[in-house]
Order: C-alpha cells, then sequence, then structure tokens
C-alpha cells in the first residue's frame, strides 16, 4: 500500500487513507506540538506557511514528494519568538497551577492539551480570519503569549450602582477586561450565568454572532437570546419609538435581572436577522449574574449567548464543563464557580393580542411566579393576562417549524449515551401499561450482552426516591449502578440546578446508559421535565 507521509512529524504513516491521516492529525500530542511550533515562528512566517497548505488543498493538489516542507526538520532555527512558550497545565516548564482543582498537572515536558487551535485537524489561525485566536496574538498579550484558557472571577467581588460594575479584586476585573477586549475583537467567550454558562458575542455585530453558530455547530433557525445590562441598553436594542406595554414592565420590575427572556418586536437594522433567524421578535434577558452583568457592562454592547455547549450536548454549569467540550475552539473562559440556577431561561412571548403571557420555554422562573405576579400587581386590568405553557395549554405549529426562541424545534441536552425516561408517577398513555422495573432492567442487559463486560448504568433520581435501593437490590450479574442523586423530592429547585451536572457527571464517568426518574412538573419540575423529555431517546412507564 503507498504509505503517507506526515510533512510535520518527518514520519511515514502505515498507508494513506482518510481514515488513518486523520487519527494521526487529531493525536492529542501531534495537535499541541504542531501549535507550539507555529507559536515559536513569527507570525508572518507562520501565517504564509498556513495559506500555502490551504491553497493546496483547496485546489487539491497533493503535497509534493517529501512534503511540503514546511515542518521544523525543513526549517532553520526558529524567527523571533511569538508571544513565548505556552503557559500549559502547571507542569515545568509551563507554570502554573492546573485550571481545576483536583486536576493533576502534566507531566514535566509535556505540552498541555490543544486550547487554542480550533477543531482537530484545523489550521492553527483560520485562513482568512482577520483576527488570530486568542494565545497567537502578538507578544505582551499575556504571560508566555498564551493566555490561560480559564481566567478565575470572584462574583461576591462584583457589585453595581446604577448599572455600573465596581471590583474590589484587581484579579476578577482585569479578567473581565480582557474579556470585553476579546468580544470587541470579534470573538467568542464563554462566561456564567445564573442559568448556564454562555457563549458570547457581540449581537449587533454578524460576523461575531456567527462565531457563535460555527463554534457550536448551531443550526441557523435557532434564534439566539441578546443578553443587556441595563434598561438603557435595551432600548438600544429595541426599534425606534417602542412603548414597553404595563405587563412587560411589570415582569422586568419584578424578574429583572435574572432568568426571564421577553420577546420584543425587532428591527433588522438594528438586530441583524442572524439573532432573529429572520423573525420578526428578538428574545433579551438581562442576566442577574455578576460577572455576567458586569461583562457586558464593561463591553458596552448587547450579547448574544447560548448555552456555551456543543448544539444538542446538555448545557454546562460549570466551567471545567466548557472547557471538556469547547476547549481549541473558544479563547477565554471565565470560570465564575457554578451556576445557581442550572437551567436556561423562561422565555414568554407578550405580545399576542390578547394579552396572554405564552411560556415557549419553561425555566428559572416559573409558571407559579409569573402568576403570582398577575394577582399582586395587575389584578386592576379588565382582563388580567393568562399565563399559558406551550405543548401543555396550547398547540403552535407554526412557530414548532420556525421558532422565535432557542430550545423549541430540535432536540437538546443529549449526552453521548443513551438517556431513558422512567415514568414512575405519571399515568400510562391509553393502551400501555407499566412493566416491572426487573423486566425493564433485563431488557437492556440483554441489549449489551454481547460487549462483553459489566454495564455501567447510571441514575439520575431524587435522592427520597426508592428507585435507587430498588436497583441496587435487583439480582441481576455485572450491572454496575452510578448514582446522581437529584435532592428531595419536595425541592425542584435543587434538582433543577443538578440536572445538567448530573448528565454531564455521568457521562464523564463513561456509563453506557442513563436513566432518569421524572418528577412532577410543578414549579421548577416543569422545567426539568421539559428538559428530560428532550434529552431522552425513550420514555418507560415502570412499576417500582
Amino acid at each position: 500500500l503507498q504509505k503517507h507521509y506526515c510533512d510535520y512529524c518527518d514520519v511515514f504513516l502505515t498507508h494513506d487513507s482518510a481514515s488513518v491521516r486523520k487519527a494521526h492529525n487529531s493525536g492529542r500530542n501531534h495537535l499541541a506540538n504542531v501549535r507550539d511550533y507555529y507559536a515559536s515562528l513569527g507570525h508572518d512566517k507562520a501565517q504564509s506557511i498556513i495559506d500555502q497548505i490551504t491553497a493546496a488543498y483547496e485546489s487539491g493538489n497533493p503535497p509534493p514528494p517529501g512534503g511540503f516542507g514546511f515542518g521544523p526538520q525543513h526549517l532553520g532555527p526558529p524567527g523571533p519568538p511569538f508571544g513565548g512558550p505556552p503557559m500549559g497545565y502547571g507542569a515545568p516548564p509551563f507554570g502554573g497551577p492546573p485550571p481545576f482543582p483536583g486536576r493533576p498537572p502534566m507531566p514535566p515536558g509535556m505540552p498541555g492539551p490543544p486550547g487554542m487551535m480550533g477543531p482537530p485537524g484545523a489550521p492553527p489561525f483560520p485562513p482568512n480570519g482577520p483576527v488570530p485566536p486568542p494565545g497567537m496574538g502578538p507578544p505582551g498579550m499575556g504571560p508566555g503569549g498564551f493566555p490561560p484558557p480559564v481566567l478565575k472571577c470572584d462574583p461576591a467581588t462584583v457589585s453595581f450602582e446604577s448599572d455600573k460594575p465596581n471590583f474590589t479584586s484587581p484579579e476578577t476585573s482585569q479578567a473581565l477586561q480582557r474579556a470585553a477586549e476579546q468580544l470587541h475583537a470579534r470573538q467568542t467567550v464563554a462566561f456564567p450565568t445564573e442559568t448556564v454558562y454562555g457563549l458570547g458575542a457581540l449581537a449587533l455585530e454578524p460576523d461575531a454572532v456567527a462565531r457563535i453558530f460555527s463554534t457550536k455547530g448551531r443550526p441557523a433557525d435557532n434564534p439566539l437570546i441578546v443578553h443587556v445590562s441595563s434598561r438603557d441598553m435595551l432600548l438600544r436594542v429595541l426599534p425606534k419609538g417602542y412603548t414597553i406595554s404595563r405587563t412587560y414592565e411589570t415582569l422586568m420590575k419584578r424578574f429583572w435581572p435574572g432568568p426571564l427572556t421577553l420577546l420584543f418586536p425587532t428591527d433588522s437594522s438594528i438586530v441583524p436577522p442572524i439573532i432573529t433567524a429572520n423573525q420578526p421578535t428578538v428574545a433579551v434577558r438581562m442576566p442577574s449574574h455578576p460577572i455576567a452583568r458586569a461583562l457586558i457592562a464593561l463591553t458596552d454592547a448587547p450579547v448574544a449567548a447560548p448555552s456555551a455547549n456543543s448544539s444538542g450536548k446538555p448545557s454546562p454549569t460549570r466551567a471545567e464543563h466548557v472547557f471538556n467540550d469547547l476547549q481549541g475552539k473558544v479563547g477565554i473562559i471565565l470560570d465564575g464557580g457554578p451556576c445557581g440556577v442550572g437551567l436556561e431561561s423562561t422565555v414568554v412571548d407578550g405580545l399576542q393580542d390578547d394579552g396572554n403571557l405564552r411560556v415557549l420555554r419553561p425555566g428559572g422562573v416559573t409558571v407559579e411566579d409569573l402568576e403570582h405576579i398577575i394577582r399582586e400587581d395587575l389584578a386592576d386590568l379588565d382582563v388580567a393576562p393568562k399565563v399559558l405553557v406551550h405543548k401543555r395549554d396550547y398547540r403552535d405549529e407554526a412557530i414548532e417549524q420556525a421558532p422565535t426562541t432557542p430550545g423549541m424545534k430540535y432536540r437538546h441536552y443529549s449526552p453521548s449515551v443513551p438517556v431513558t425516561l422512567l415514568l414512575t408517577r405519571s399515568p400510562p398513555a391509553s393502551g400501555t401499561q407499566r412493566i416491572s422495573l426487573l423486566a425493564f432492567v433485563e431488557s437492556i442487559v440483554a441489549g449489551a450482552a454481547e460487549s462483553g463486560r459489566p454495564l455501567r448504568i447510571g441514575v439520575l433520581s431524587p435522592s427520597d426516591s426508592p428507585l435507587p435501593k430498588r436497583l441496587s437490590s435487583l439480582a441481576i450479574p455485572d450491572v454496575e449502578w452510578i448514582q446522581h442523586p437529584l435532592g428531595p423530592i419536595a425541592e425542584p429547585a435543587v434538582s433543577a440546578q443538578r440536572l445538567f451536572d448530573g448528565l454531564l457527571s455521568l457521562d464523564n464517568a463513561k456509563v453506557d446508559r442513563i436513566v432518569v426518574e421524572e418528577i412532577q412538573e410543578e414549579r421548577e419540575g416543569l422545567a426539568v421535565m421539559n428538559r428530560i423529555k428532550k434529552a431522552a431517546g425513550d420514555s418507560v412507564w415502570i412499576d417500582v
């Protein structure tokens, strides 16, 4: 067989095939070494090499015999250092502590994981991008030229006065300033909110917003939410002369800053259609997390920010979740600790002629919260608004096909392993009967018998549910149960906070399947079940 020559490594692979080349080029050490090598070159020289390689592949021309001649073995001593060596992960010679507690340092002399290059196999710089990715910029950009991918921020050191942030921590202030500069460079930044971690870009700049879609692999017809830090910033997003309704004023007074998103009319000359997916409305909210709001205020521009994860995966609630998923695709991750709510914001449409509030996506503000405020603050209206939940109280086929807000059309929140929803509380559908827990588990084991190893099953259920004990008591060999309690049955807010972390933790633990027990669809439980139903590939009525 014809062999493939890797110009950088100066080796011949076993044979020339797309799978072999991809496996080699995606290798951890290969990518890390290539990253370090390009970093050692001057920017012009590195970019020239990338442009030549890109042009060759785009024209369909194969490498010449012996390769392109760009690997380090073909070149003389490197030119002026391009920002110095990378900071790495905490082991000599790279310095600095590991970004997350409990993560061991890399062995001495080992390069850190690829973090500044884009997807595996992509050139270290976008071939035609206007700005090099973070860490590839000129010397002086940060210690060693490669800024750490994760910047610690302490929410307790941020306060607000007249919509302006104040800081008592220089480290947090500097991290946020750096992130604001990144946004103005039309790049993306991952940052914490009270709901989940967001992937932010300047909302009114189409080229910046496009990076969100490419980074996440997000469908173009899935709209984005615009985040603002103040009422004045909200008015900059809305059509000129638009009057906010009394109902919306009441909701903003009670729930902003906070996990409530409102739909407003949009003007395409202000908000680019890439944000709204060409819909006539734009979704806007003001986050309450101090780091999120301070970042937007320092940037002095509205920020579009869906969850900071690959499209379809569970939303991240910790900086480590973002790092594990998007490393190499986002330049800066602001670590503000775990998210307090743990599920995305509630999205409300109050623009219809009947004046009712339609909950398009349940979230951190519950239906009960909305109804309480209506009773308290809007009781004097001739006709008080009703709160209607999409798919529970009404259906709208048009909005399901062309959604005005995220989370309505596509399957979401799915880890890499199958998820099964165990219906232990709700009555079975017509013509359906419950099956025993033993029969359900035996069906899973039978389906995985050919694996030849013990089956690892993750369990997400309330901590006071009888399900975990019943599962552990089943006399089935070669099954290991990995529990992740969701908190007490009576506290659905705790289940909301733990759900995504549980899905991601069990996925990271390499389980073969995840089973999730249903909870009551009340208060935060409505949002929890909304996410579980989207994540689950199937549902089974179980007799516990």
